[in-house]
Protein backbone atom coordinates (compact mmCIF):
# COMPACT_ATOMS: atom_id res chain seq x y z
CA UNK A 1 0.00 0.00 0.00
CA UNK A 2 1.23 3.50 -0.86
CA UNK A 3 0.24 6.82 0.66
CA UNK A 4 1.32 10.49 0.81
CA UNK A 5 3.46 10.58 -2.33
CA UNK A 6 5.21 13.92 -2.89
CA UNK A 7 7.29 15.23 -5.79
CA UNK A 8 10.18 17.52 -4.89
CA UNK A 9 12.62 19.61 -6.91
CA UNK A 10 10.61 19.18 -10.12
CA UNK A 11 11.28 21.64 -12.91
CA UNK A 12 8.53 23.82 -14.34
CA UNK A 13 6.32 21.82 -16.69
CA UNK A 14 7.43 18.41 -15.41
CA UNK A 15 4.28 18.04 -13.32
CA UNK A 16 1.42 19.49 -15.39
CA UNK A 17 -1.62 20.94 -13.70
CA UNK A 18 -4.54 18.55 -13.51
CA UNK A 19 -7.41 21.04 -13.60
CA UNK A 20 -10.29 20.70 -15.99
CA UNK A 21 -8.80 23.29 -18.35
CA UNK A 22 -5.77 21.08 -18.91
CA UNK A 23 -7.93 18.16 -20.05
CA UNK A 24 -8.73 20.10 -23.23
CA UNK A 25 -5.89 19.18 -25.56
CA UNK A 26 -5.00 19.59 -29.24
CA UNK A 27 -1.78 17.55 -28.78
CA UNK A 28 0.33 20.17 -30.54
CA UNK A 29 2.82 20.47 -27.66
CA UNK A 30 2.20 17.49 -25.38
CA UNK A 31 -0.65 15.33 -24.05
CA UNK A 32 -1.73 17.99 -21.51
CA UNK A 33 -3.34 16.35 -18.44
CA UNK A 34 -3.63 12.99 -20.21
CA UNK A 35 -1.08 10.29 -19.41
CA UNK A 36 0.02 7.10 -21.10
CA UNK A 37 -0.97 3.86 -19.38
CA UNK A 38 2.36 2.05 -19.39
CA UNK A 39 0.66 -1.16 -18.30
CA UNK A 40 -1.00 -1.39 -21.72
CA UNK A 41 0.64 -3.32 -24.56
CA UNK A 42 0.86 -0.21 -26.81
CA UNK A 43 1.42 3.51 -26.40
CA UNK A 44 -0.40 6.23 -28.31
CA UNK A 45 1.97 7.94 -30.74
CA UNK A 46 2.02 11.63 -31.51
CA UNK A 47 1.78 11.92 -35.28
CA UNK A 48 1.46 14.53 -38.00
CA UNK A 49 0.28 14.33 -41.60
CA UNK A 50 -1.49 11.49 -43.37
CA UNK A 51 -5.01 12.74 -42.56
CA UNK A 52 -6.82 15.98 -43.21
CA UNK A 53 -7.39 17.19 -39.66
CA UNK A 54 -10.75 18.69 -38.65
CA UNK A 55 -9.07 21.95 -37.61
CA UNK A 56 -6.25 22.12 -40.15
CA UNK A 57 -2.68 20.81 -40.12
CA UNK A 58 -1.12 19.71 -36.86
CA UNK A 59 -0.52 16.82 -34.51
CA UNK A 60 -2.87 14.07 -33.32
CA UNK A 61 -2.58 10.82 -31.35
CA UNK A 62 -2.44 7.59 -33.35
CA UNK A 63 -2.14 3.81 -33.16
CA UNK A 64 -1.72 1.53 -36.16
CA UNK A 65 -2.61 -2.15 -36.60
CA UNK A 66 0.25 -4.26 -37.94
CA UNK A 67 0.73 -7.91 -38.87
CA UNK A 68 3.19 -8.60 -36.07
CA UNK A 69 0.88 -7.23 -33.37
CA UNK A 70 -1.57 -9.24 -31.31
CA UNK A 71 -5.10 -8.23 -32.28
CA UNK A 72 -5.87 -7.53 -28.61
CA UNK A 73 -3.07 -4.95 -28.36
CA UNK A 74 -4.36 -1.71 -26.84
CA UNK A 75 -3.20 1.81 -26.05
CA UNK A 76 -4.71 3.94 -23.27
CA UNK A 77 -4.61 7.61 -22.34
CA UNK A 78 -5.70 8.32 -18.75
CA UNK A 79 -6.90 11.72 -17.56
CA UNK A 80 -6.01 13.50 -14.36
CA UNK A 81 -8.86 12.75 -11.88
CA UNK A 82 -11.62 15.35 -11.65
CA UNK A 83 -13.50 16.25 -8.44
CA UNK A 84 -17.08 15.18 -7.77
CA UNK A 85 -20.19 17.30 -7.93
CA UNK A 86 -19.87 18.85 -11.37
CA UNK A 87 -21.33 18.28 -14.83
CA UNK A 88 -18.54 17.65 -17.35
CA UNK A 89 -19.01 18.15 -21.09
CA UNK A 90 -16.56 16.17 -23.22
CA UNK A 91 -16.04 16.26 -26.97
CA UNK A 92 -13.35 14.97 -29.33
CA UNK A 93 -12.65 14.08 -32.96
CA UNK A 94 -11.81 10.54 -34.01
CA UNK A 95 -10.64 8.75 -37.16
CA UNK A 96 -11.05 4.97 -37.45
CA UNK A 97 -10.12 3.53 -40.83
CA UNK A 98 -8.94 0.24 -42.29
CA UNK A 99 -10.04 -3.13 -43.58
CA UNK A 100 -9.19 -4.88 -40.34
CA UNK A 101 -9.29 -2.43 -37.44
CA UNK A 102 -10.60 -2.73 -33.90
CA UNK A 103 -12.36 -0.27 -31.60
CA UNK A 104 -12.11 3.07 -29.86
CA UNK A 105 -13.61 3.42 -26.37
CA UNK A 106 -14.21 6.31 -23.99
CA UNK A 107 -14.23 4.93 -20.45
CA UNK A 108 -15.22 6.41 -17.09
CA UNK A 109 -13.53 5.27 -13.87
CA UNK A 110 -14.43 5.90 -10.23
CA UNK A 111 -11.99 5.04 -7.47
CA UNK A 112 -12.47 1.50 -6.21
CA UNK A 113 -15.03 0.66 -8.91
CA UNK A 114 -14.79 -1.18 -12.25
CA UNK A 115 -14.29 0.79 -15.43
CA UNK A 116 -17.44 1.64 -17.42
CA UNK A 117 -17.43 1.98 -21.20
CA UNK A 118 -19.45 5.11 -21.97
CA UNK A 119 -18.91 5.32 -25.73
CA UNK A 120 -17.49 2.99 -28.37
CA UNK A 121 -17.05 2.71 -32.14
CA UNK A 122 -15.87 -0.53 -33.77
CA UNK A 123 -14.58 -1.25 -37.26
CA UNK A 124 -13.83 1.19 -40.05
CA UNK A 125 -15.75 4.46 -39.95
CA UNK A 126 -14.49 5.67 -43.34
CA UNK A 127 -11.47 7.74 -44.27
CA UNK A 128 -12.73 10.87 -42.50
CA UNK A 129 -12.84 12.53 -39.09
CA UNK A 130 -15.96 12.21 -36.94
CA UNK A 131 -17.14 14.25 -33.96
CA UNK A 132 -18.31 12.80 -30.63
CA UNK A 133 -19.65 14.56 -27.54
CA UNK A 134 -20.60 13.17 -24.14
CA UNK A 135 -22.07 14.39 -20.83
CA UNK A 136 -20.98 13.23 -17.36
CA UNK A 137 -22.71 14.02 -14.08
CA UNK A 138 -21.01 12.29 -11.17
CA UNK A 139 -21.28 12.61 -7.40
CA UNK A 140 -17.87 10.92 -7.09
CA UNK A 141 -14.40 11.86 -8.36
CA UNK A 142 -14.12 10.67 -11.95
CA UNK A 143 -11.31 9.76 -14.29
CA UNK A 144 -11.47 9.31 -18.09
CA UNK A 145 -9.68 6.74 -20.24
CA UNK A 146 -9.39 6.79 -24.04
CA UNK A 147 -8.62 3.25 -25.20
CA UNK A 148 -7.89 2.00 -28.72
CA UNK A 149 -7.67 -1.72 -29.58
CA UNK A 150 -5.96 -2.73 -32.84
CA UNK A 151 -8.37 -5.64 -33.43
CA UNK A 152 -6.76 -6.71 -36.70
CA UNK A 153 -3.80 -6.38 -39.05
CA UNK A 154 -4.61 -3.35 -41.20
CA UNK A 155 -5.86 0.09 -40.24
CA UNK A 156 -5.39 2.92 -37.76
CA UNK A 157 -7.19 4.83 -34.99
CA UNK A 158 -6.56 8.52 -34.29
CA UNK A 159 -7.95 11.12 -31.89
CA UNK A 160 -7.58 14.89 -31.77
CA UNK A 161 -8.94 18.11 -30.24
CA UNK A 162 -10.25 16.77 -26.93
CA UNK A 163 -12.35 19.43 -25.18
CA UNK A 164 -13.53 19.15 -21.54
CA UNK A 165 -15.44 21.91 -19.71
CA UNK A 166 -17.98 22.38 -16.91
CA UNK A 167 -21.59 22.52 -18.04
CA UNK A 168 -23.42 25.82 -17.70
CA UNK A 169 -26.37 25.75 -15.31
CA UNK A 170 -25.75 22.06 -14.70
CA UNK A 171 -26.14 20.92 -18.31
CA UNK A 172 -24.16 20.47 -21.52
CA UNK A 173 -25.11 21.42 -25.08
CA UNK A 174 -27.37 18.78 -26.70
CA UNK A 175 -25.29 15.93 -28.00
CA UNK A 176 -25.05 15.69 -31.79
CA UNK A 177 -25.16 11.92 -31.55
CA UNK A 178 -27.29 10.93 -28.58
CA UNK A 179 -26.20 7.56 -27.18
CA UNK A 180 -27.79 8.03 -23.71
CA UNK A 181 -24.55 6.86 -22.12
CA UNK A 182 -24.09 9.99 -20.05
CA UNK A 183 -27.41 11.83 -20.13
CA UNK A 184 -30.90 12.17 -21.62
CA UNK A 185 -29.46 14.49 -24.31
CA UNK A 186 -31.88 17.24 -23.41
CA UNK A 187 -35.01 15.07 -23.67
CA UNK A 188 -37.70 15.97 -21.13
CA UNK A 189 -41.19 14.61 -20.29
CA UNK A 190 -43.90 16.09 -22.51
CA UNK A 191 -47.14 17.41 -21.04
CA UNK A 192 -49.27 15.27 -23.37
CA UNK A 193 -48.04 12.04 -21.78
CA UNK A 194 -49.24 10.15 -18.73
CA UNK A 195 -45.70 9.07 -17.81
CA UNK A 196 -42.08 9.69 -18.80
CA UNK A 197 -39.40 7.41 -20.25
CA UNK A 198 -36.33 6.31 -18.29
CA UNK A 199 -32.66 5.97 -19.16
CA UNK A 200 -31.70 2.41 -18.17
CA UNK A 201 -29.33 -0.45 -19.00
CA UNK A 202 -30.13 -3.97 -20.10
CA UNK A 203 -28.75 -5.21 -16.78
CA UNK A 204 -31.43 -3.28 -14.90
CA UNK A 205 -34.34 -4.65 -16.93
CA UNK A 206 -36.84 -6.63 -14.79
CA UNK A 207 -37.62 -10.21 -15.74
CA UNK A 208 -41.17 -9.34 -16.83
CA UNK A 209 -39.96 -6.88 -19.48
CA UNK A 210 -39.50 -7.73 -23.16
CA UNK A 211 -37.07 -4.82 -23.55
CA UNK A 212 -33.55 -5.22 -24.97
CA UNK A 213 -30.91 -6.90 -22.83
CA UNK A 214 -28.16 -4.89 -24.52
CA UNK A 215 -28.07 -1.35 -25.86
CA UNK A 216 -27.40 -0.51 -29.49
CA UNK A 217 -24.36 1.75 -28.91
CA UNK A 218 -22.12 -0.67 -27.02
CA UNK A 219 -23.96 -3.94 -27.52
CA UNK A 220 -23.58 -4.80 -23.81
CA UNK A 221 -25.88 -4.98 -20.80
CA UNK A 222 -23.93 -2.05 -19.31
CA UNK A 223 -24.91 0.33 -22.13
CA UNK A 224 -27.73 2.84 -21.67
CA UNK A 225 -30.81 3.43 -23.80
CA UNK A 226 -34.18 5.15 -23.35
CA UNK A 227 -37.01 2.85 -22.26
CA UNK A 228 -40.71 3.61 -21.94
CA UNK A 229 -41.02 0.76 -19.40
CA UNK A 230 -44.50 -0.07 -20.66
CA UNK A 231 -44.85 -3.10 -18.37
CA UNK A 232 -45.39 -0.76 -15.41
CA UNK A 233 -48.22 1.28 -16.99
CA UNK A 234 -51.86 0.46 -17.84
CA UNK A 235 -52.96 -0.46 -21.36
CA UNK A 236 -53.73 2.57 -23.52
CA UNK A 237 -51.74 5.09 -21.47
CA UNK A 238 -49.15 7.26 -23.20
CA UNK A 239 -45.58 8.18 -22.37
CA UNK A 240 -44.02 11.12 -24.22
CA UNK A 241 -40.58 12.76 -24.28
CA UNK A 242 -39.71 15.97 -26.10
CA UNK A 243 -36.35 17.13 -27.46
CA UNK A 244 -34.65 20.44 -26.86
CA UNK A 245 -35.68 23.25 -29.20
CA UNK A 246 -34.06 22.68 -32.59
CA UNK A 247 -33.16 25.26 -35.21
CA UNK A 248 -35.29 25.56 -38.40
CA UNK A 249 -34.43 22.95 -41.00
CA UNK A 250 -32.77 23.77 -44.34
CA UNK A 251 -35.04 24.01 -47.37
CA UNK A 252 -34.35 20.34 -48.20
CA UNK A 253 -35.19 19.22 -44.67
CA UNK A 254 -33.15 17.16 -42.22
CA UNK A 255 -33.01 13.47 -41.41
CA UNK A 256 -33.68 12.23 -37.88
CA UNK A 257 -32.22 8.74 -37.47
CA UNK A 258 -32.62 6.49 -34.44
CA UNK A 259 -32.73 2.82 -33.48
CA UNK A 260 -35.84 1.42 -31.82
CA UNK A 261 -36.77 -1.85 -30.13
CA UNK A 262 -40.30 -3.30 -30.11
CA UNK A 263 -40.93 -6.99 -29.53
CA UNK A 264 -44.31 -8.70 -29.85
CA UNK A 265 -47.45 -7.88 -31.81
CA UNK A 266 -49.20 -6.46 -28.74
CA UNK A 267 -46.35 -4.33 -27.43
CA UNK A 268 -48.06 -1.03 -28.37
CA UNK A 269 -47.25 1.92 -30.63
CA UNK A 270 -44.28 4.21 -31.19
CA UNK A 271 -45.06 7.62 -32.71
CA UNK A 272 -42.75 10.52 -33.57
CA UNK A 273 -44.24 14.03 -33.75
CA UNK A 274 -43.09 17.56 -34.55
CA UNK A 275 -44.26 20.66 -32.67
CA UNK A 276 -43.20 24.31 -32.45
CA UNK A 277 -42.26 25.48 -28.92
CA UNK A 278 -45.11 28.02 -28.64
CA UNK A 279 -47.78 25.74 -30.09
CA UNK A 280 -50.55 24.56 -27.75
CA UNK A 281 -52.20 22.46 -30.43
CA UNK A 282 -51.82 18.73 -30.86
CA UNK A 283 -48.45 17.86 -32.42
CA UNK A 284 -48.31 16.75 -36.05
CA UNK A 285 -46.95 13.38 -37.09
CA UNK A 286 -43.34 13.63 -38.25
CA UNK A 287 -42.98 12.03 -41.67
CA UNK A 288 -41.14 14.21 -44.18
CA UNK A 289 -41.81 17.61 -42.62
CA UNK A 290 -39.78 20.71 -43.38
CA UNK A 291 -40.00 23.27 -40.59
CA UNK A 292 -39.30 26.96 -41.20
CA UNK A 293 -39.48 27.69 -37.47
CA UNK A 294 -37.83 26.40 -34.34
CA UNK A 295 -39.30 23.03 -33.44
CA UNK A 296 -39.28 20.12 -31.00
CA UNK A 297 -39.41 16.39 -31.70
CA UNK A 298 -41.72 14.28 -29.52
CA UNK A 299 -41.36 10.52 -29.00
CA UNK A 300 -44.61 8.92 -27.84
CA UNK A 301 -45.18 5.32 -26.71
CA UNK A 302 -48.70 3.92 -26.32
CA UNK A 303 -49.02 0.90 -24.01
CA UNK A 304 -50.26 -2.31 -25.65
CA UNK A 305 -51.81 -5.41 -24.11
CA UNK A 306 -48.72 -7.63 -24.28
CA UNK A 307 -47.89 -8.72 -20.68
CA UNK A 308 -44.09 -8.34 -20.96
CA UNK A 309 -44.19 -5.24 -23.13
CA UNK A 310 -41.67 -2.43 -23.70
CA UNK A 311 -40.49 0.08 -26.32
CA UNK A 312 -36.96 1.52 -26.36
CA UNK A 313 -34.91 3.90 -28.52
CA UNK A 314 -31.17 4.51 -28.83
CA UNK A 315 -28.54 6.38 -30.89
CA UNK A 316 -30.43 9.46 -32.06
CA UNK A 317 -28.75 11.64 -34.68
CA UNK A 318 -29.85 14.47 -36.96
CA UNK A 319 -28.27 14.52 -40.44
CA UNK A 320 -28.22 17.28 -43.01
CA UNK A 321 -30.67 16.96 -45.93
CA UNK A 322 -33.68 14.73 -46.21
CA UNK A 323 -33.53 11.02 -45.39
CA UNK A 324 -32.59 8.75 -48.30
CA UNK A 325 -35.22 6.37 -49.67
CA UNK A 326 -35.47 2.87 -48.19
CA UNK A 327 -32.70 0.61 -49.44
CA UNK A 328 -30.49 3.51 -50.58
CA UNK A 329 -26.84 3.60 -49.51
CA UNK A 330 -24.27 6.26 -50.40
CA UNK A 331 -21.59 4.78 -48.07
CA UNK A 332 -20.97 8.20 -46.48
CA UNK A 333 -21.64 7.07 -42.89
CA UNK A 334 -21.47 3.28 -42.87
CA UNK A 335 -22.13 0.10 -44.85
CA UNK A 336 -25.95 0.48 -44.53
CA UNK A 337 -26.37 -3.16 -43.55
CA UNK A 338 -24.04 -4.51 -46.25
CA UNK A 339 -21.43 -6.87 -44.81
CA UNK A 340 -18.21 -8.31 -46.16
CA UNK A 341 -18.72 -11.97 -47.10
CA UNK A 342 -15.69 -12.98 -49.18
CA UNK A 343 -15.41 -16.50 -50.65
CA UNK A 344 -13.18 -18.69 -48.43
CA UNK A 345 -10.72 -19.39 -51.23
CA UNK A 346 -9.86 -15.69 -51.57
CA UNK A 347 -10.79 -13.96 -48.31
CA UNK A 348 -10.36 -10.43 -49.67
CA UNK A 349 -12.88 -7.85 -48.52
CA UNK A 350 -14.33 -4.64 -49.88
CA UNK A 351 -12.72 -1.54 -48.37
CA UNK A 352 -14.34 1.76 -47.38
CA UNK A 353 -12.30 4.48 -49.07
CA UNK A 354 -12.33 8.03 -50.27
CA UNK A 355 -10.56 9.29 -53.38
CA UNK A 356 -7.75 10.59 -51.16
CA UNK A 357 -6.95 7.05 -50.02
CA UNK A 358 -3.73 5.39 -51.11
CA UNK A 359 -3.93 2.89 -53.94
CA UNK A 360 -4.23 2.62 -57.70
CA UNK A 361 -7.41 2.49 -59.79
CA UNK A 362 -9.43 4.39 -57.17
CA UNK A 363 -11.97 6.80 -58.72
CA UNK A 364 -10.85 10.45 -58.38
CA UNK A 365 -14.17 11.35 -56.69
CA UNK A 366 -17.20 9.59 -55.29
CA UNK A 367 -20.58 9.87 -56.99
CA UNK A 368 -22.52 11.16 -53.96
CA UNK A 369 -20.61 14.35 -53.23
CA UNK A 370 -18.76 14.63 -56.53
CA UNK A 371 -15.56 15.31 -54.61
CA UNK A 372 -12.52 13.50 -53.24
CA UNK A 373 -14.00 13.71 -49.73
CA UNK A 374 -16.86 11.27 -50.28
CA UNK A 375 -16.62 7.56 -49.46
CA UNK A 376 -16.89 4.59 -51.78
CA UNK A 377 -16.36 0.82 -51.80
CA UNK A 378 -13.48 -0.63 -53.83
CA UNK A 379 -11.96 -4.09 -54.29
CA UNK A 380 -9.16 -5.08 -56.64
CA UNK A 381 -9.32 -8.86 -56.75
CA UNK A 382 -11.17 -11.68 -58.47
CA UNK A 383 -13.93 -13.06 -56.30
CA UNK A 384 -16.01 -16.09 -57.23
CA UNK A 385 -18.63 -18.12 -55.40
CA UNK A 386 -22.04 -19.71 -55.69
CA UNK A 387 -24.19 -16.60 -55.70
CA UNK A 388 -27.54 -17.76 -57.08
CA UNK A 389 -29.23 -15.82 -59.88
CA UNK A 390 -27.17 -13.06 -61.50
CA UNK A 391 -29.23 -9.84 -61.31
CA UNK A 392 -26.81 -7.55 -63.14
CA UNK A 393 -23.42 -7.89 -64.79
CA UNK A 394 -20.98 -5.57 -66.55
CA UNK A 395 -17.75 -6.61 -68.28
CA UNK A 396 -15.12 -4.02 -69.08
CA UNK A 397 -15.07 -0.32 -68.27
CA UNK A 398 -17.47 1.99 -70.11
CA UNK A 399 -15.71 5.24 -69.18
CA UNK A 400 -13.56 6.90 -66.56
CA UNK A 401 -16.63 8.25 -64.74
CA UNK A 402 -19.48 6.80 -62.69
CA UNK A 403 -22.24 4.91 -64.50
CA UNK A 404 -25.74 4.25 -63.18
CA UNK A 405 -27.07 0.71 -62.76
CA UNK A 406 -30.69 -0.12 -61.93
CA UNK A 407 -31.95 -3.58 -61.04
CA UNK A 408 -35.55 -4.63 -60.39
CA UNK A 409 -35.73 -7.32 -57.71
CA UNK A 410 -38.84 -9.34 -56.92
CA UNK A 411 -38.82 -12.23 -54.45
CA UNK A 412 -41.59 -13.84 -52.36
CA UNK A 413 -39.03 -14.76 -49.65
CA UNK A 414 -36.18 -13.03 -47.82
CA UNK A 415 -32.99 -12.73 -49.83
CA UNK A 416 -29.48 -11.26 -49.79
CA UNK A 417 -27.70 -9.34 -52.52
CA UNK A 418 -24.01 -10.04 -53.10
CA UNK A 419 -21.57 -7.97 -55.16
CA UNK A 420 -18.47 -9.45 -56.81
CA UNK A 421 -15.89 -7.57 -58.87
CA UNK A 422 -13.28 -8.93 -61.27
CA UNK A 423 -10.56 -6.66 -62.69
CA UNK A 424 -8.27 -8.23 -65.32
CA UNK A 425 -5.98 -7.49 -68.22
CA UNK A 426 -6.24 -9.02 -71.72
CA UNK A 427 -3.76 -11.79 -71.00
CA UNK A 428 -5.80 -12.93 -67.96
CA UNK A 429 -8.97 -12.93 -70.03
CA UNK A 430 -7.31 -15.08 -72.71
CA UNK A 431 -6.10 -17.49 -70.04
CA UNK A 432 -9.57 -17.98 -68.58
CA UNK A 433 -11.01 -18.38 -72.06
CA UNK A 434 -8.48 -21.14 -72.64
CA UNK A 435 -9.34 -22.83 -69.30
CA UNK A 436 -13.06 -22.63 -70.05
CA UNK A 437 -12.58 -24.17 -73.49
CA UNK A 438 -10.50 -27.02 -72.08
CA UNK A 439 -13.27 -27.77 -69.54
CA UNK A 440 -15.71 -27.88 -72.41
CA UNK A 441 -13.45 -30.35 -74.25
CA UNK A 442 -13.15 -32.47 -71.13
CA UNK A 443 -16.93 -32.80 -70.93
CA UNK A 444 -17.04 -33.84 -74.55
CA UNK A 445 -14.41 -36.48 -73.83
CA UNK A 446 -16.52 -37.85 -70.97
CA UNK A 447 -19.58 -38.35 -73.14
CA UNK A 448 -18.07 -38.94 -76.60
CA UNK A 449 -15.15 -41.37 -76.30
CA UNK A 450 -14.95 -41.93 -80.06
CA UNK A 451 -13.83 -38.27 -80.47
CA UNK A 452 -10.97 -38.57 -77.97
CA UNK A 453 -8.12 -38.41 -80.44
CA UNK A 454 -9.63 -35.50 -82.31
CA UNK A 455 -10.15 -33.52 -79.12
CA UNK A 456 -6.56 -34.06 -78.04
CA UNK A 457 -5.32 -32.70 -81.36
CA UNK A 458 -7.51 -29.61 -80.99
CA UNK A 459 -6.26 -29.04 -77.45
CA UNK A 460 -2.65 -29.20 -78.61
CA UNK A 461 -3.31 -26.75 -81.42
CA UNK A 462 -5.06 -24.37 -79.02
CA UNK A 463 -2.16 -24.55 -76.61
CA UNK A 464 0.31 -23.75 -79.38
CA UNK A 465 -1.80 -20.77 -80.44
CA UNK A 466 -1.90 -19.48 -76.85
CA UNK A 467 1.90 -19.82 -76.62
CA UNK A 468 2.26 -17.43 -79.59
CA UNK A 469 0.22 -14.67 -77.89
CA UNK A 470 2.56 -11.76 -77.02
CA UNK A 471 3.16 -11.35 -73.31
Amino acid sequence: MLDDINFEYCKEGEVPAGGIDNLSCDFEKDTCAWYHDYRASLLWEKSKGGYDLPTGNGYYMLIEAKRNLNISSAARLISFPQPAGQVLCVSFWYHIFGNSIGSLKFIAKHSGEPETVMWMRSGTQGNKWHYADLTFNSNKPIQFIIEAVTGGEQGSIAIDDVVVFSGKNGSCPPERECTFQGSLCGLLPHQSGNFSWDRITGESQPSLSSGPRVDHTLGTDQGYYLSAQLWSHPVGSRGAMTSAVLEPTPSKGECLMFWYYMEGSGVGELNVYLQTPDSHEDPTELLHDICAFEFEVIFEAIVGDEPSRDIAIDDLIVLNDACPPTGFCDFERDFCGWVNNPPPEFGVEWDWLSSKSDGSMIPPRDHTTGSALGNLHVTHVLQSAEVGDVLWQQTGGLSAGWEVAEVTVSSPTKFNVKAFVFFSDNQTVLFFQYVSFCIFLYLLWEFYLKQLCCLIRWCLRLFMCMARIPQ
